[in-house]
């Protein structure tokens, strides 16, 4: 049974992001899924590199969308992004050499899920959202 199941609260109201964000919740499910068969790190290996695939394309779409809003944050989004393509590079590295095994992969994911997406991306969800209420409001 998967550990994490989509929720509006993990939502921004971009469908093409959020589709991407339920990827990654499918990725989550899947390195605990591999915890939980107690895989070696073969399987911790591909997790990563899919999660390095999911990011870089990810990202990309999600900076592209706030730089057309004119978001007032992008700065700050775009260096979080950059510290989490460090961190995917580092944990990668760990697989590789053995150091690193799907336990940590998981806790990654897991603090990735709840630092980034449920902070970082909800911040500019909330900008979104008031950003349509203040134009909602000028027209009528």
């Amino acid at each position: 049974m998967p550990k994490f199941v989509w929720s509006e609260k993990y939502a921004v109201g971009v469908k093409e992001i959020d589709d991407q964000h339920k990827y990654f919740i499918d990725l989550i499910n899947r390195a605990n899924a591999l915890l939980e068969k107690k895989c070696n790190n073969d399987a911790a290996e591909e997790v990563v590199k899919d999660l390095e695939a999911y990011a870089r394309k990810h990202f990309d779409t999600e900076e592209n969308f706030l730089k057309s809003i004119k978001y007032d944050k992008l700065l700050e989004h775009e260096i979080e992004h950059l510290r989490l393509i460090e961190k995917t590079n580092l944990l990668y590295d760990g697989v590789l050499t053995g150091n690193v095994n799907i336990a940590k992969v998981v806790e990654f994911l897991e603090d990735w899920l709840e630092h980034h997406l449920l902070t970082f991306d909800k911040q500019y969800a909330d900008f979104i959202k008031k950003k349509n209420n203040k134009k909602r409001f000028f027209f009528f």
